[in-house]
């Protein structure tokens, strides 16, 4: 089966953000849920980032039938790539390459979240890039 990475440098954040500190519940019940937000974030914003040294997070087992299907339909927008969407072999199966480009643009959207819980300026704040489609 297949994993999931996220870059190490945004680990930290993932734990930050779907673990459970004293009462307060985590922005994300699992690590699948703050990714596919993230992965979500980068596509709105159309912004992708290779990732460097890898963390695997969770296995591609874990995602829904409409997870693998929302990342196997962007990946047909970018790529065109409709010979890799084979599928005969499950609808949860997602190609390679398809994942590596979940991953960038999940990594990209971290980026982005992290800047903007902690904006430097405020065309970096949270509202600013979740309501303007040109703000990255």
């Amino acid at each position: 089966m297949a994993r999931v990475s996220i870059d190490q440098q945004t680990h930290g954040y993932y734990q930050q953000v779907s673990e459970k500190r004293g009462d307060v519940p985590p922005l994300f019940p699992t690590m699948k849920d703050a990714f596919m937000y993230h992965f979500a974030l980068g596509v709105r914003n159309g912004v992708r980032e290779s990732l460097g040294k890898k963390v695997d997070v969770f296995q591609t087992d874990v995602l829904k039938a409409d997870d693998a299907a929302l990342i196997r339909a962007v990946y047909l927008r970018e790529s065109g790539d409709i010979m890799s969407l084979d599928a005969g072999e499950g609808e949860t199966k997602i190609p390679e390459p398809a994942l590596e480009m979940a991953e960038e643009f999940a990594n990209a959207g971290a980026e982005l979240a992290r800047r903007a819980f902690s904006p430097v300026k405020p065309e970096e704040s949270l509202s600013y890039i979740l309501l303007d489609p040109n703000a990255v």
